[in-house]
């Protein structure tokens, strides 16, 4: 039995956002491994952030800094591009769309 319990909360844990960005990063060195020069660009999904943190460091630690790195949102979850516009943290009020992938 468990007595005591600890809550890591992911979106506000330094420790946790350190250890994911660098789980994340090592996409970027297994598709550098594979390809046999740089790509045009990267383009991926954002959420909490923490998948483009890590593709960006990967970025970095593989030598693609001048590679664009393009961030995709789903309009009405996107916190992201209301943060960068707004020029500081927006918490959106609740998430009005999920991006859905039909075959």
């Amino acid at each position: 039995m468990v007595s005591t319990l600890l809550f890591v909360n992911h979106y506000t844990s330094f420790t946790f956002f350190i250890a994911a960005r660098e789980g994340n990063s090592s996409l970027i060195l297994e598709v550098a491994d594979q390809l046999e020069g740089k790509p045009g660009a990267v383009i991926v999904s954002v959420g909490g952030g923490g998948l483009m943190c890590g593709v960006a460091q990967g970025m970095h630690d593989v030598g693609w800094k001048d590679v664009p790195l393009v961030a995709m949102e789903t309009r009405g979850a996107d916190s992201l591009a209301s943060s960068l516009q707004a020029g500081e943290l927006i918490t959106l009020p609740c998430i009005s769309r999920w991006a859905l992938f039909h075959t």
